[in-house]
């Protein structure tokens, strides 16, 4: 895994952490929400505090969901060597609505900074990633050959039989 890589998933969770802490530290309405009930909470549109409401909410939903971008992009990252392209196609596209669409002058920015960072990394020249092996005599698999492992062991003095 490269730095580029590495740097792109720090910055994935460190956006998860922001919007927790954000969804707390920002003019929230979280007393309203627990005093009218977590499950009705969003459903007048045309309450005094709405956005205040929906806003709280939206940023505590998007946390577990960038947590899980992260984590997803870690493993997958760990085990191929690379960052997931499929991680920078879904941010730019959420990036691009969240610009567009909703909040132009909101986070959405840094969702377009991290989508166009993961397909950076995606896409760069890399080494092959590397044969994984199971231990003593396994078999390893790759590019449609087989090829057998072998650890090697200290020398073993011969008894004469």
């Amino acid at each position: 895994m490269d730095n580029l890589t590495r740097w792109t998933i720090r910055l994935i969770f460190a956006t998860a952490v922001g919007h927790v802490l954000f969804a707390f530290v920002q003019p929230n309405a979280w007393d309203d929400i627990a005093r009218d009930g977590f499950f009705r909470a969003l459903a007048d549109d045309g309450a005094a505090g709405f956005f205040e409401r929906e806003s709280s909410v939206w940023f505590l939903l998007a946390a577990p969901m960038l947590l899980l971008a992260g984590l997803l992009s870690r493993s997958v990252a760990a085990r191929t060597g690379r960052m997931p392209a499929e991680t920078g196609w879904v941010m730019l596209l959420l990036g691009v609505v969240l610009v567009a669409l909703y909040f132009p002058a909101g986070g959405g920015w840094l969702l377009l900074v991290i989508g166009a960072l993961s397909l950076t990394s995606a896409y760069r020249a890399h080494s092959p990633a590397p044969t994984v092996s199971a231990g003593r005599g396994a078999i390893a698999s790759r590019a449609g050959s087989t090829v057998a492992t072998s650890v090697s062991t200290p020398a073993q003095p011969r008894t004469p039989r």
